[in-house]
């Protein structure tokens, strides 16, 4: 426990503004431990009864009426009369399989007069049915043929067959194919279903396919394919203009049995919007030491960089090449109010009088809800210049025509938050972030291709890896963790790039494993390749 000396030589600089701060903040602490407390006492003394409102509806048996419920009427025979509003149906459907099927009635003379009668606009009832996707195990039967005659004298057998014909193997001396391979990766990097999981599934339908074997398969097809093809696109994103990066956890088992670190990171490259070549390259690396930015990027990267607050971009791109993220210091701010969740709660039911009284009672709240509007006020702009389709040069211009008066605003309480709360507090941490990353936030202010956030690779690519990492939880191995490396570099991009990614990735595999791989062929099969084919293109862009 801190001592009476070392307390007052601690807060003894501290203006009156922060020390009253600071017994406010210990006032809402304790406040909030007492309710801890009594929630925990609760929880082991209380009663433990599981009884359900009866009032209430059944989790598990929603699909079923509840006790007492009258049940459904039968549907009653009715004629209705509205107006069909044409080509609206089912719009998001329209890429798919469509089986049609005419019904007539059975009688089409009049029942009153015998005449026959004319169509008039028909009615359209669909249906949507899924079918369970295929194994199919090909066998092929080589026959051989000898000659006994020959044999016979030359006392050895000689066997002539034809295998010209057979598919070549994607892995030597396994039966998989490129759509088995890629069907397992995709389930667990996209889908986010780990190979155990995907072995009970599949023994269930009766195919005995090990874990181990899946593993295996899809380290092996990385090694020999994917491989080339992540590195032409980490080149390729090396002389990017405008790119974007993060970083997150991902748990290594070998690097934690050789003590050498807890929490691995899987880092991203994302290309900007408005590159040519869009692209997402995941590096693996044991720490998240400063220099990965640098085994990333190379020594000669020129572009800008979007990121986070995180010292490793700052620190190799230099001031004149980062851009910041104004998302991530919303956020801090948006954090700072859930240390007043309950006023925050009431002010929001609260009418306009009300309102008023408790922003009067509590200046922190006001405070941080007039930053978060500043910003808010900024996206909405910047949302409405995209749904305008403005070009990047008629965004930046919109921007130095827009911006400058909010900026000055929000510097300005900036500053005199800095000196009304404390540095420990959550206003005051989120402060400190803002001031401290102002420049590198007002990058967006020089060029137009550069967004307000670093959004698009949290929602792009961040998130797919945070997905499925939350079902599979970590890699056995470092050979594994950079197998998934590739493989969420080449699924991710190709989306990006609106392709169908498995049937990217299996004719990908296709050609990979039927050709010598040479340079041509690497940049022919990249994801943003001008020479894919259209069948595997999707219908429509991605959002």
């Amino acid at each position: 426990m801190i001592t009476e000396k070392e307390f007052i030589d601690k807060y003894k600089d501290y203006s009156k503004d922060q020390l009253l701060q600071l017994a406010y903040t210990n006032l809402v602490r304790a406040h909030s431990s007492e309710e801890n407390y009594k929630t925990l006492a609760k929880r082991f003394f209380g009663p433990r009864s599981e009884k359900i409102n009866p009032n209430q509806l059944s989790l598990f048996n929603e699909a079923e009426p509840t006790a007492g419920a009258e049940p459904e009427k039968a549907e009653e025979s009715e004629t209705v009369t509205y107006t069909r509003r044409k080509g609206k149906r089912n719009e998001k459907l329209k890429s798919m399989q469509v089986v049609e099927e005419h019904v007539w009635p059975g009688n089409r003379d009049c029942p009153v007069c015998g005449k026959p009668m004319q169509e008039v606009s028909p009615d359209i009832v669909e249906y949507l049915e899924h079918i369970p996707e295929q194994f199919i195990l090909h066998r092929y039967i080589i026959h051989n043929l000898t000659c006994r005659a020959c044999n016979d004298e030359k006392m050895n057998m000689t066997v002539y067959n034809d295998k010209s014909s057979l598919p070549p193997r994607l892995i030597e001396g396994s039966f998989a194919t490129p759509s088995v391979v890629v069907n397992i990766a995709a389930n667990k990097f996209l889908m986010g279903e780990p190979f155990y999981r995907q072995e009970k599934d599949l023994l269930r339908r009766g195919i005995p396919i090990s874990r181990q074997n899946m593993c295996g398969w899809v380290i092996k097809t990385a090694d020999l394919y994917l491989r080339v093809l992540y590195d032409r696109m980490m080149e390729d994103g090396r002389s990017s203009e405008v790119i974007h990066m993060d970083e997150t956890t991902l748990a290594c088992l070998e690097e934690r049995k050789n003590g050498k670190t807890s929490n691995s990171y899987a880092w991203l490259m994302m290309s900007g919007e408005y590159e040519e070549k869009q692209f997402a390259v995941y590096f693996y690396n044991a720490t998240r030491e400063y220099g990965t930015v640098g085994k990333l990027l190379g020594p000669g990267f020129h572009g800008v960089i979007q990121s986070d607050g995180y010292g490793a971009y700052s620190e190799y791109a230099g001031t004149e090449k980062k851009a910041g993220c104004w998302a991530h210091a919303r956020r801090k701010y948006n954090d700072a109010l859930a240390g007043n969740e309950k006023v925050y709660k009431e002010y929001q039911k609260a009418g306009r009088e009300k309102k008023a009284e408790i922003l009067e009672q509590y200046p922190s709240l006001k405070d941080i809800l007039r930053m978060i509007e500043y910003m808010q006020r900024m996206f909405r702009m910047e949302k409405s210049y995209k749904e305008a389709g403005m070009t990047p040069g008629e965004i930046l211009a919109q921007r130095k025509e827009s911006y400058p008066k909010i900026l000055e605003d929000v510097r300005s309480l900036a500053e005199e938050m800095k000196d009304k709360y404390l540095p420990q507090s959550k206003a005051g941490k989120a402060t400190t972030y803002l001031l401290n990353q102002w420049g590198p936030l007002n990058y967006f202010m020089t060029d137009g291709r550069v967004p307000m956030s670093n959004n698009i690779i949290e929602r792009e690519g961040v998130k797919p890896l945070v997905m499925s990492r939350k079902n599979f939880l970590f890699a056995d191995t470092v050979r594994g963790a950079e197998a998934s490396m590739a493989w969420f570099s080449l699924l991710v991009s190709a989306v990006m790039n609106h392709l169908d990614p498995q049937k990217y990735m299996v004719y990908v595999l296709e050609q990979m494993s039927s050709q010598y791989i040479t340079d041509e062929l690497i940049s022919r099969l990249l994801p943003y390749s001008k020479d894919l084919p259209k069948e595997i293109k999707t219908a429509s862009p991605s959002k």
